[in-house]
């Protein structure tokens, strides 16, 4: 943890599991993102929102840059782990966007003027 701090990079500690700890960061992201194409918003929205929430690209860009089949090669040699992560890593996202009203805001109007739903 020490480390880090001479490489001005912010130490996460992580229990012992597959992957890498960005990676898995990036699943809660990616799962929602998913639910909301398949809800009706286009891919470039969900990535805009990102982007403006703070984000340096969204993740279904980053999904398109890395390959979907590398994901979908990740999850089927892992797929006995994957059920635990996703369960923990279920957010309140009501919660979590009010911390970013600024961000957030845009995207609730377009989402309004659309029709489109979180739920």
């Amino acid at each position: 943890m020490d480390l880090a701090k001479p490489l001005r990079k912010t130490p996460v500690l992580a229990k012992i599991c597959y992957g890498f700890i960005g990676n898995r960061m990036m699943e809660g992201y990616a799962r929602e993102a998913e639910r909301i194409v398949l809800e009706g918003a286009t891919p470039r929205q969900v990535d805009s929102a990102l982007e403006e929430w703070g984000m340096a690209m969204g993740i279904l860009g980053v999904f398109d840059m890395a390959g979907v089949d590398v994901g979908v090669n990740v999850h089927k040699a892992n797929a006995t782990q994957y059920n635990k992560l996703a369960a923990a890593t279920q957010y309140d996202y009501a919660k979590l966007w009010a911390t970013k009203p600024a961000a957030v805001k845009p995207l609730l109007a377009r989402m309004k003027r659309d029709s489109l739903s979180l739920t």
